[in-house]
């Protein structure tokens, strides 16, 4: 082996630790955060499911629709961490996010020299970019990456996993396909299998895959120069029709079409009646936002608010939001009709890596997340990387060091806010506090901050977060049932029967709520016999099913208040009979435990 080759994987292997470093020691703190929102959902709630790596419960990942999603590899991981760190172990799932993370980093690097080696090739040749410009370009691009805080929520929340996953094999993915296509004729088939097999493991990470065939059109037409659009700069690499390169995506575009039925179908019941223009200005509003927070990742909110331009100062805002659009697309065209086509290619990738998440079919009350992001930002980075190895292969030796300062700098500040990102996942309570103060208006946000107060007995904060949240809320996380318990917790029992005789009226009028009745009819007799009165108190505990989690409670009750009616005064209600039933909505109250 020759001396520079040498000198090259040494400086690859340093380059790699770097990275990898950086990104675990920006992300460290995550892990003293706790499990929340989603995270307790998919790992309390189904626990038993990845507890084990029996069969049945690997025939269970694979089938699995729940939270409108089909992801087996990401319920996989969950359940090879359980065995890993031995139990629910909050550190432990997220020093694995944070490991995924860093990984992704550096596949990352690795990807963005085999891109140069594309475009620039040696002699006509693929190789990778082994040069000082391209390492050091590709390098800074990858820190960037490593500690941008538009990604601290797609890995310091445990339950995006699936981010992880499948950026990781699509970049895989992308990696072996360049070696597919510039291989010799012998090892193209292996090639050819070895990427189908990433991309079957990145459609079973999450749904936002299912863009992959067309992302590969594109590569096909830039950076890899296969169709009649470009000169060929590679002499391996040999240009083909369209149909042919169609053909070519046929087993990944059926992989595509599986995944799209399977996930209309989980989704179904999540889709929101919204209209279509509303859903394009949104759709057009996050596609601009993703590329503001890309910039400026300030004020980063988990649950950015729907866009509404009928909303004051949203027309202004609209406006100015399609302009940018209309003039980013034009930029573009402009660029590639000068022969500078990786623009408009990657704002074509951008778009196209995007779209499933748009809300163009809406799902969920969100108007964009920055988990979103985490992907379609890919080939941002690579023109960050472009840019940085022009300057600092063409440009003079202040140019070069202004950039190498400023990007430095960029990459503290940067790390910085991350690290401060990071801290608004570490509870419940730090991350709707976070939310409901950028989104005072976001009812939801309120609700869930008073579920997390209610939950640790600060039922004095917690209800003036549910009386925050406005009375329009009655979804499944109805006000009516968390501030009903909670005014029993206060010993507001008549408040309390008010709001859990509306969730009641709510439940018989919307069967898709997922209420406990039982419960409800449980906690109302129980609040009539906090206030004495027995015989209502009688009437709605008989009322409450045998067979429920408050059956034997409310039996209880009976045979207390029936054995002493003549005496009624003799019940001792604060502590001889069975308490509360916290459980009005079943699968919310489990997921909020600590």
């Amino acid at each position: 082996m020759s001396h520079p080759a040498v000198r090259f994987e040494v400086k690859l292997a340093l380059y790699v630790a770097v990275i990898a470093v950086v990104s675990m020691w920006i992300y460290q703190g995550s892990t003293r955060n706790e499990f929340v929102w989603d995270s307790t959902q998919y790992l309390i709630i189904y626990v038993d499911h990845i507890s084990s790596l029996s069969l049945e419960n690997l025939k269970w990942m694979a089938t699995s629709l729940e939270f409108h999603n089909w992801h087996p590899l990401t319920w996989l991981s969950w359940a090879i961490d359980y065995q890993i760190y031995d139990g629910l172990v909050p550190w432990g799932f997220h020093f694995s996010n944070n490991l995924l993370h860093a990984i992704n980093s550096v596949v990352l690097f690795i990807f963005i020299l085999m891109v140069f080696g594309l475009v620039a090739p040696g002699s006509g040749k693929f190789v990778l970019k082994q040069d000082n410009p391209s390492l050091i370009a590709a390098l800074l691009a990858a820190l960037l990456f490593a500690v941008h805080p538009q990604h601290v929520e797609s890995v310091a929340w445990v339950a995006e996993r699936k981010d992880l996953l499948c950026q990781l094999f699509l970049l895989l993915s992308l990696i072996t396909y360049i070696k597919y296509v510039t291989c010799q004729q012998t090892s193209r088939t292996k090639w050819y299998v070895i990427t189908l097999i990433l991309y079957f493991l990145a459609v079973m990470s999450k749904p936002m895959a299912v863009t992959f065939p067309v992302v590969l059109l594109l590569v096909d037409v830039y950076p890899l120069r296969r169709t009649a659009l470009f000169n060929p700069v590679i002499g391996s690499i040999r240009q083909q029709s369209w149909f042919s390169l169609a053909i070519e995506k046929i087993p990944f575009f059926l992989l595509s079409f599986i995944l799209i039925l399977t996930t209309l179908l989980a989704q179904k019941t999540a889709i929101v009646d919204m209209s279509l223009a509303e859903r394009v200005v949104n759709a057009v509003h996050s596609t601009i936002l993703y590329l503001e927070k890309f910039m400026m990742p300030f004020a980063l909110n988990p649950h950015y608010p729907y866009f509404e331009i009928a909303k004051a100062g949203s027309l202004l805002k609209g406006t100015i939001v399609f302009f940018a659009f209309a003039a980013i697309t034009i930029a573009t065209v402009l660029a590639w009709r000068k022969q500078r086509p990786a623009w408009a290619i990657a704002w074509l990738l951008y778009l196209v890596t995007l779209s499933p998440v748009l809300g163009l079919i809406q799902v969920g009350a969100q108007g964009a997340a920055d988990r979103y992001s985490y992907f379609p930002t890919l080939p941002l980075y690579l023109l960050v990387a472009g840019g940085i190895f022009s300057i600092l292969k063409n440009g003079k030796s202040y140019q070069q060091g202004l950039l190498l300062l400023f990007t430095t700098g960029l990459i503290m500040v940067f790390g910085f806010q991350a690290m401060q990102q990071i801290m608004v996942w570490k509870s419940e309570i730090s991350l709707w506090t976070h939310v409901a103060k950028l989104s005072p208006e976001k009812l939801f946000a309120h609700n869930n901050l008073g579920i997390a107060y209610k939950n640790i007995g600060d039922y004095e904060n917690a209800l003036i977060q549910f009386n925050a949240g406005g009375e329009e809320n009655s979804g499944p996380n109805s006000i009516y049932a968390w501030r009903g318990i909670t005014y029993m917790h206060l010993a507001r029992f008549q408040e309390s029967i008010g709001d859990l005789v509306k969730l009641g009226a709510a439940a018989e009028s919307r069967p898709e709520l997922v209420v406990d009745t039982s419960c409800i009819q449980y906690n109302i007799g129980w609040n009539f016999a906090q206030l004495g009165m027995y015989p209502e108190a009688i009437e709605l505990f008989s009322r409450v099913d045998v067979s429920s989690g408050s059956g034997s409670n409310a039996i209880a009750w009976l045979s207390e208040l029936n054995a002493n009616k003549p005496q009624t005064d003799a019940v001792n209600v604060s502590q001889d009979l069975p308490g509360i039933c916290e459980n009005l909505i079943p699968s919310r109250a489990r997921s909020q435990r600590k």
